[in-house]
């Protein structure tokens, strides 16, 4: 199988997706770091932290966009569908100088997605063990259980205040 030839449409692409490699290192060091606010249940942080990751995220969306018009760009240039430039099309027909960079590229690019796919769902467990926790603490703050209600000794139902209570105080 003969490579295509270099051209200027492929140097732009292969900047712009070490650009958006670079990017999702980024995205992985903001959910690493919620991770370690999560963990430390460093609540005043949160908030923070997810405002960072999410703007990580729109930094990586604009970098898609740009990439996905290289891609056409190049795709009209070489006559072919831009959903066949893929990096792995790269990596084997690209010319022969660039295969190995686009080559490393796909393994990076592989390697950041499993990551970030392992460090969202450890962030998303610790979320959810977070809300868990104040949801508990809430409930026995100010006794949101089920009202199951008490009983005098003939098995009918007492009479008395069972509204809510902060503690030993009525709310």
């Amino acid at each position: 199988m003969e490579g295509m030839a270099p051209s200027p449409h492929l140097a732009t692409l292969e900047r712009l997706l070490d650009t958006e490699r670079r990017l999702l290192e980024a995205l992985l060091f903001k959910l690493t770091q919620a991770r370690l606010v999560l963990a430390a249940n460093e609540v005043r942080f949160v908030s923070s932290s997810l405002q960072e990751v999410q703007m990580a995220m729109d930094d990586i969306r604009e970098a898609e966009s740009a990439r996905a018009q290289a891609v056409a760009v190049l795709a009209e240039a070489i006559g072919r569908h831009p959903g066949e430039i893929t990096l792995e099309y790269l990596s084997t027909t690209g010319p022969e100088a660039a295969r190995p960079r686009f080559r490393e590229l796909r393994y990076q690019f592989l390697d950041l997605t499993r990551e970030i796919e392992k460090a969202s769902a450890e962030n998303q467990r610790l979320a959810q063990a977070g809300l868990d926790a104040i949801k508990g603490t809430l409930s026995m703050l100010y006794d949101v259980t089920p009202d199951v209600g008490t009983y005098d000794r003939r098995g009918r139902k007492a009479l008395g205040d069972h509204s809510p209570m902060r503690l030993d105080r009525p709310l």
